[in-house]
């Protein structure tokens, strides 16, 4: 993604003429990668109707960057349904005036899958964390122009930083008796950081009982550790769904889709993985960096793609890890068995 001198703060309908933003966002300085997107949306998409901008969203991926051999890094077409069946099985928050959902984010992106959440559930809100300041400005825009910025917040900054201070800021409600924390979570970040989120939010209760936490890309490229915690960790119920990445046919990704019910330390913990779990960990961390080196190296294929998937999941297989049937071979939308 590119960056430019647009300032990042939130956009709204009556702050900006979307003319204006279109034209600024398609100059010559800002033409590139999420600039093509944005412009792309705002295009093709309708303001004010969030459905009409995921839409857009997934068409730039697979009719624009998917013939070029490009991808767009988001959850759309099978993933987008295995993230609205995730939600419903989040156990809604019991205050009669606040939210029913409150959904945790890691990696923004585009803002994507944040919109797609407040579509899918009433009294949806989310909170969602990006640490590159370029694609905030572009997720806080698609928002806005989706017409839900009073229900998506988008916080910069690195998942590390950010959540201790979401913690903090929990702790500091005046009057309460209770942290608002989040019944459903979202891991879209680098996987190598799964698993070092997931236990500052078990550790801070921001996690509330019952909670569905989701993980992407836990195949491609990978989380070996973190899958190995939420499956053998007493804390978590653990179902793996496999999908086609989304405009990447033939490639085979996984979500990992969790409920946590909180237990005592010793029950909670998993045991020690094996030592091939670090190897594991150590070939899906050279693939990203593979994969974010696309501009000064040769970048991955999508056959490249296929063929680490099919690797990885022989290798998650011998350690007992595997996911049920992929939807295209399931009747009827993604449910629980």
């Amino acid at each position: 993604l590119c960056r430019s001198r647009i300032t990042p703060a939130t956009w709204t309908p009556s702050a900006w003429s979307w003319g204006r933003l279109r034209l600024a966002w398609t100059s010559p300085g800002v033409r590139c990668g999420g600039s093509r997107l944005l412009a792309y949306v705002l295009t093709h998409a309708k303001a004010g109707d969030a459905r009409s901008v995921c839409t857009a969203i997934e068409e730039f991926g697979r009719d624009v960057l998917m013939p070029a051999g490009q991808w767009l890094k988001v959850a759309g077409d099978e993933k987008a349904a295995v993230l609205a069946d995730a939600l419903g099985q989040a156990v809604p928050l019991t205050s009669e005036e606040g939210p029913a959902y409150r959904v945790l984010e890691v990696g923004t992106y585009c803002g994507f899958s944040a919109i797609s959440f407040v579509i899918s559930r009433p009294r949806c809100q989310v909170v969602s964390i990006e640490a590159e300041p370029a694609r905030v400005a572009i997720a806080r825009s698609l928002v806005a122009f989706a017409g839900v910025s009073h229900l998506v917040e988008v916080c910069t900054g690195h998942s590390q930083d950010v959540l201790p201070w979401l913690a903090a800021k929990a702790d500091a409600r005046p009057g309460s008796l209770a942290k608002p924390g989040f019944n459903a979570v979202f891991l879209d970040q680098c996987g190598g950081r799964f698993g070092s989120d997931l236990r500052v939010l078990e550790a801070s209760g921001l996690l509330t009982p019952g909670a569905v936490v989701v993980a992407d890309n836990v195949l491609k490229p990978g989380a070996p550790a973190y899958l190995w915690h939420v499956v053998y960790g007493g804390s978590y119920e653990t179902e793996i769904v496999s999908v086609e990445e989304f405009a990447m046919p033939g490639t085979e990704d996984w979500m990992s889709v969790s409920r946590y019910w909180p237990v005592t330390w010793d029950a909670q913990a998993a045991p020690p993985p094996p030592s091939v779990v670090r190897r594991l960990e150590w070939e899906a961390d050279r693939m990203r960096m593979r994969a974010q080196d696309s501009v000064s190296g040769p970048g991955v294929s999508f056959a490249d793609w296929a063929a680490f998937s099919e690797r990885m999941r022989a290798s998650l297989a011998e350690l007992g890890i595997s996911p049920r049937p992929p939807i295209a071979d399931r009747a009827g939308p993604a449910t629980r068995e």
